[in-house]
């Protein structure tokens, strides 16, 4: 599931944007939570409060702190959520907000084609350059970076995150299912074991017995997984990995 934050205080323009994001997660078939916002400060108390946002829609004008401000904010935390500048600037000044903040821009009145392109451009982004995989754990949202993770880890009702940083994080899932899910992602992520799923670049080196990854911990491949393992080395080695 994707988070979405609607910002704006006039809730005419509000309740539209929202109604066609519902339009695009139907049409897409994408699980999607929306919520909206009056203010950047209730926007940024719910991240506080609930986590990460997948991307935030800003109106520029706000009442309290600007959508400028709410999103640098927002960047200081996660670098990862889209921020979308919906207003009625021009050019000129979408070259300057561009300059300060890597966002995108939708211009009002929305129009459900053009907010379609920016949310399929903010999938894109998603899956293949930021990486970043959103989950829930003790009513809070989280969001990593795949290219951080060296492996899943799954215990008893748990699945354990370890990151390379070192820093660990845990969900209520089954490993299959998040292996459903990573294929759809660029980082390669192969089942070496029932209880592990690796991301295949940070494997050092291995052996039919175990692998070991860049930060030399050393996991079990067992005999089921032995023919997954080697096919993954092979089709790695054919994209020049």
């Amino acid at each position: 599931m994707i988070r979405i934050a609607v910002c704006d205080d006039i809730q005419f323009h509000a309740e539209k944007l929202v109604g066609y994001i519902a339009d695009w997660a139907k049409e897409r078939r994408i699980r999607t939570q929306v919520m909206r916002f009056q203010s950047g400060e209730e926007l940024l108390f719910e991240i506080e409060n609930s986590g990460d946002f997948t991307a935030a829609f800003l109106d520029i004008k706000l009442t309290g702190i600007d959508g400028i401000e709410t999103a640098a904010r927002i960047r200081e935390q996660n670098r990862f959520t889209n921020v979308v500048f919906v207003s009625q600037y021009d050019t000129f000044y979408k070259k300057m907000f561009r300059e300060r903040f890597p966002v995108l821009f939708l211009d009002k009145p929305v129009s459900k084609g053009a907010l379609f392109q920016i949310l399929d451009q903010v999938m894109e982004q998603q899956r293949y350059i930021y990486e970043s995989f959103q989950f829930r754990y003790n009513h809070r949202t989280y969001t990593i970076n795949l290219h951080e993770v060296m492996y899943f880890v799954s215990e008893r009702r748990t699945v354990r995150i370890l990151l390379e940083t070192g820093k660990e994080y845990r969900l209520y899932d089954k490993l299959d299912d998040i292996e459903g899910m990573l294929r759809f992602y660029r980082n390669p992520f192969v089942r070496i074991h029932q209880s592990y799923l690796v991301n295949g670049l940070q494997i050092e080196k291995y052996h039919c017995r175990m692998v070991m990854l860049r930060n030399n911990d050393s996991l079990p491949v067992s005999r089921g997984r032995k023919a997954d393992l080697m096919q993954f080395h092979m089709q790695h080695l054919a994209k020049g990995g």
